[in-house]
């Protein structure tokens, strides 16, 4: 009987000590989980007064008024139509100032085919103005524009070239 008692106490012990390490690895579960700020986004729409953009990303992170993104993609709007698209390595996009910065290789493509290469764009939305303060690319018309900055429509349809202009 007593042996009886020592092994439903032992048994019972084992019994606690694996239920206590399950919650242990379940918790450990949760831990390991991304914070909630990071996630992956596929489409994300954002209205700026008159115009909008849609941006698809394959990560983002949201901080404040401020959205990061990794290899992205957005389209231009106007009037309902898309007018342009831009993709690129990195970017990120304020809110509250309607600011939006592209890095690495990025690419703006307007739907008339004219297209627009840096490594560093900036969309100021109040101004509808597409910048770039290095050196760029654009090519129109059968012909390739090298500039050392510009600014444009994001449907490159209003193209001013800053600094040094090469004609190809």
């Amino acid at each position: 009987m007593k042996l009886r008692k020592t092994f439903s106490l032992l048994l019972l012990t084992v019994m606690l000590s694996a239920c206590e390490r399950e919650k242990d690895k379940s918790l450990q579960e949760r831990d390991n989980t991304p914070p909630q700020e990071t996630y992956n986004i596929h489409l994300q729409i954002k209205e700026y007064e008159a115009k909008r953009i849609e941006v698809f990303s394959e990560k983002a992170t949201y901080s404040g008024d401020t959205i990061y993104l990794i290899k992205f993609k957005v389209n231009f709007f106007d009037k309902g139509e898309i007018t342009a698209t831009m993709v690129g390595d990195t970017g990120t996009i304020v809110e509250n100032s309607g600011f939006m910065e592209a890095r690495g290789k990025v690419k703006l493509t307007s739907t008339n085919g004219d297209s627009l290469t840096s490594n560093v764009l900036i969309w100021n939305q109040k101004l509808n103005l597409i910048y770039s303060p290095s050196e760029s690319f654009l090519y129109k018309e059968n012909k390739t524009i090298r500039s050392s900055g510009l600014e444009s429509d994001p449907a490159l349809r209003a193209v001013k070239f800053k600094g040094k202009v090469y004609v190809e």
